[in-house]
């Protein structure tokens, strides 16, 4: 059996006031630019990262993002935004790749998997957050995000997700109750395990799933097999309340944090 594990993605969210956004995006002040850091769900490490770039109006143009699938495969994700009435337009490209002999070697392109590229929008309610995002269906209760694609979203009595159920199996979350990041926070979402659309608009800030209280444990786990756990310790957040750093199995991990405001005309 394959252990598949979960890293990096991605996690745009917008800062701007709601009447100047014309494609029903949620209001958020700051988004998460860059991430980088290394994580070790097995004991070995694997790097993950992204990077997104702006348009003239401060809104996200284009996202780069490397996801580990497995211990034989990595995928190279780049997504391009266009933003029309009422929805986002979706161009993404997929290169996947494998690992050499010994995690240090370089990676090579997969010739099983060629590059492929598709395009999906994503739409949304009067409270912006997302209804679908490409065949991927969300349903909300009271503002809270309860399902996707009829998996259900576990949540504890303060508002943090405890467990996000999908196909791939679930990924479990554990908290530090007393402390909270006001200004916001991210970690590796939750990716194979729940899809790549969830993961999209979990990094997005389409769907309202970020903790409120500090996350301490990430943990994988495959219909009862526990796949892989990360660790989330020494937290530090700069003066606006912003998670900026935190280390995981004695790696650092580091957030490069975006607050410049948006100009929709």
């Amino acid at each position: 059996m394959k252990n598949v594990l979960t890293l990096a993605l991605i996690f745009l969210v917008f800062s701007c006031n709601k009447k100047d956004v014309k494609w029903g995006g949620k209001v958020i002040k700051c988004d998460v630019s860059q991430m980088g850091g290394t994580f070790k769900p097995h004991g070995i490490s694997y790097t993950g990262a992204f990077k997104k770039t702006y348009n003239a109006s401060g809104l996200p143009q284009s996202l780069v993002a490397v996801i580990y699938g497995n211990f034989a495969s990595v995928d190279s994700l780049l997504y391009e935004f266009s933003y029309l009435t009422g929805k986002v337009h979706v161009k993404a490209k997929k290169r996947n790749f494998r690992l050499g002999v010994t995690y240090a070697d370089p990676l090579i392109l997969d010739p099983d998997f060629p590059p492929s590229a598709y395009e999906f929008d994503a739409t949304f309610d009067a409270k912006g957050n997302a209804l679908t995002i490409g065949a991927s269906a969300f349903v909300y209760t009271d503002g809270r995000l309860t399902s996707h694609n009829g998996y259900a979203i576990v949540y504890d009595d303060k508002g943090n997700i405890t467990r996000a159920n999908g196909g791939g199996g679930s990924v479990a979350y554990q908290y530090d109750y007393t402390k909270t990041a006001k200004g916001g926070q991210f970690y590796p979402p939750s990716g194979y395990q729940t899809g790549e659309m969830y993961n999209l608009g979990e990094i997005m800030g389409w769907i309202p799933v970020q903790p409120k209280n500090l996350r301490t444990r990430h943990i994988i786990d495959w219909g009862g097999y526990i796949a892989g756990e990360l660790p989330f310790t020494n937290h530090k957040l700069n003066s606006e309340g912003q998670l900026i750093s935190y280390s995981s199995n004695d790696e650092l991990a580091s957030n490069t944090w975006n607050c410049k405001p948006i100009t929709v005309k």
